[in-house]
């Protein structure tokens, strides 16, 4: 339950004011925060979820910009300072839920958030996390902190920002981390924290990951990552793959050869040299096909399965896709059972073409037009209306 105001208000009778009495509040609680916080430092801490806890966010924020104005940015930073800083967000956290402080925090001018920022990544990573997810707008915050006479360094805020990224804070805070981290450069350690973070179970903050790789241009890191178990973190690696492969220089090239030393290695998984070769094809290199595996076989499998629940188009040319990696005979078994179901395979016939590129798909589709099942043969003449 929230606190009551000093001034005997509570929540409900603070909701009942005019629009002027809202403002003079307002004012009030403004005059309040930046006076007491000026000379009574410790009143102002121990009272701000009192005074500041039921008010609206946008009031909230001004009061606490005002008093912050002082406490960090009016007069030279002593330690001092930053406690009482410190005591004040916390008892104002406590008196919140975590939306409401994250509502307060995005409302402070970006220059008293920046402040506040490096307060807290040095003394409270939880409120930290919180005020990374507050920052507004497009520019990084270690761009507009940087500059700020209590900017620790770069290595240090580096840490700072990856612990935040192993934390169990929300994905909105993880996911900003990863943004600054960017704008800091690339290193050893920040390449490896990221790709660490494709691997999370959390899909917005895989999603993140995989494009701050392509970002920051860690080529062998998204070669690696082509191993995930998650489709999307997959495709998005093989787009940046393909992007960073085309760009002017010898990036090409050392790509090439990562993916073609990856698809050769047998100790890799067969899905890694699966989408390695994938990889490769869309960046024209050639690709020998392999002998059937484990990784065909279960394709065949969720083909089978698609095909007989869900229809999915998608999936089924994800799946397509890996029996098309192979000339044995088994590929195109599955394919043709798959056109043999009666029912809900129409929905999803365009998932197939796929398999069909190529002199080897050609071969296979003319064999489809003239198999004994007329189902199959309509559907094969349907796909290769679609070829054109």
């Amino acid at each position: 339950m929230r606190a009551p105001n000093n001034d005997g208000n509570d929540h409900e009778s603070v909701t009942a004011r005019t629009p002027a009495e809202h403002g003079a509040h307002a004012d009030e609680l403004e005059r309040w925060a930046r006076e007491t916080a000026a000379h009574e430092p410790t009143v102002f801490a121990r009272d701000i979820a009192a005074r500041l806890g039921p008010a609206h966010f946008a009031v909230r924020a001004k009061a606490l910009d005002g008093a912050l104005a002082t406490l960090l940015r009016g007069r030279p930073l002593t330690q001092e300072h930053v406690e009482h800083t410190l005591s004040a967000l916390r008892a104002l956290a406590a008196a919140l839920d975590a939306d409401e402080l994250r509502a307060t925090l995005e409302r402070l001018p970006a220059d008293t958030l920046a402040h506040v920022a490096l307060v807290l990544a040095r003394y409270d990573a939880a409120l930290f996390a919180v005020a990374l997810a507050a920052w507004p707008g497009p520019l990084p915050w270690v761009s507009v902190a940087r500059p700020l006479p209590s900017w620790p360094g770069d290595d240090a805020i580096r840490q700072h920002l990856m612990s935040v990224l192993t934390s169990e804070a929300r994905a909105s805070s993880r996911v900003r981390a990863l943004f600054e981290l960017v704008a800091l450069g690339s290193t050893p350690d920040t390449v490896d924290a990221i790709a660490r973070a494709a691997e999370d179970s959390v899909h917005d903050l895989r999603t993140a990951a995989v494009r701050a790789l392509g970002r920051l241009g860690a080529a062998s890191a998204l070669v690696c990552v082509l191993d995930s178990p998650h489709a999307t973190v997959r495709s998005d690696a093989r787009q940046l793959l393909e992007q960073l492969a085309r760009r002017p220089d010898a990036r090409r090239a050392d790509i090439i050869e990562s993916l073609q030393r990856v698809a050769r290695d047998e100790r890799h998984s067969p899905r890694d040299r699966f989408e390695s070769r994938r990889a490769l094809r869309a960046l024209g290199a050639p690709v020998e096909p392999q002998p059937w595996s484990r990784l065909h076989q279960d394709a065949a499998d969720g083909l089978a399965h698609e095909v007989k629940t869900l229809a999915n188009r998608v999936a089924i040319n994800e799946y397509v896709e890996v029996l098309a990696d192979t000339d044995d005979e088994r590929a195109i078994d599955a394919v043709r059972e798959a056109l043999a179901h009666k029912t809900k395979v129409a929905r999803a016939l365009a998932g197939f073409r796929a398999f069909f590129r190529g002199p080897a798909g050609t071969r296979a589709l003319h064999e489809l037009e003239h198999d004994v099942d007329p189902l199959v043969r309509e559907r094969a003449h349907e796909l290769a209306r679609m070829r054109g």
